[in-house]
């Protein structure tokens, strides 16, 4: 035990008494292995510019070789012309000189009514209407079936108030006569009358030369009939006003 203790403190000795020669050798021995720190670089002198880096950006006004191509102005857009022009409206259809038109209404008689219209001018026309056809009439008190023949002729004048002759709104006067005539055993009867009236439509034309017009309007009719038998026979006159309606499709060329 004296022995334990007898070392413990001669180590305690040894390291009390040299704790000053240990710092300064391993501060000695710090020293010696760093080296000697290099001086700072010496700056610029003032407004001198840094040199370019390796990847820097070209100086002002630097163009590479072959930029830009013949024509175009240095650093700008290509002139006008390089654009290609826009395409040229598509011109406008030719005008129609002549529409021919069928009744969808006239053939639930049936009969066949078509008109046909000659350009005058860009606004303006003259129709002329003709048709005929058969119709089966039923006698109300003893329900026999009676067959007329019936035709009409007439003529239109027509002005385009907007548009064309090939389409736009109309205004215009129409005259018809029209003539029928029937027999039932020795019973026959004849009837004419005579239409006139102004009517106001619209008319258009597609451009491969489909029609369609419309009109409406109102007319004075004067009508005469006269019935003629083996017992002898009668006639009769009248004066009405009936709604003008006309409706046609067909083609213009």
């Amino acid at each position: 035990m004296s022995r334990l203790r007898l070392i413990l403190g001669v180590l305690a000795s040894l390291c009390l008494g040299s704790a000053d020669g240990w710092a300064q050798g391993t501060a000695a021995s710090a020293s010696a292995a760093a080296p000697a720190s290099a001086p700072p670089p010496a700056l610029p002198p003032a407004g001198y510019p840094p040199a370019p880096g390796p990847y820097g950006y070209p100086p002002p006004g630097y163009a590479p070789p072959g930029y830009p191509p013949p024509g175009y102005p240095p650093y700008g857009y290509p002139p006008p012309g390089y654009y290609p022009p826009p395409e040229p409206p598509e011109p406008p259809p030719a005008m129609t000189t002549f529409s021919l038109t069928l009744s969808p209404i006239h053939l639930l008689l049936p009969i066949v009514e078509l008109t046909g219209e000659l350009r005058l001018g860009t606004q303006a026309g003259v129709a002329f209407i003709g048709g005929g056809g058969r119709v089966t009439v039923t006698e109300p008190n003893t329900a026999t079936k009676v067959r007329f023949t019936v035709y009409e002729l007439g003529g239109q004048l027509r002005y385009y108030v907007t548009g064309s002759f090939r389409r736009g709104m109309e205004v215009g006067a129409e005259i018809l006569y029209v003539h029928v005539n029937g027999s039932l055993q020795d019973i026959t009867g004849v009837a004419s009358g005579l239409a006139m009236g102004p009517f106001f439509g619209w008319k258009t034309t597609t451009h491969a030369g489909f029609t369609f017009e419309v009109q409406g309007g109102v007319e004075v009719v004067t009508m005469g009939a006269q019935v003629s038998s083996s017992d002898g026979g009668s006639s009769s006159s009248s004066v009405d006003y009936i709604p003008l309606l006309n409706l046609g499709i067909g083609w213009s060329l």
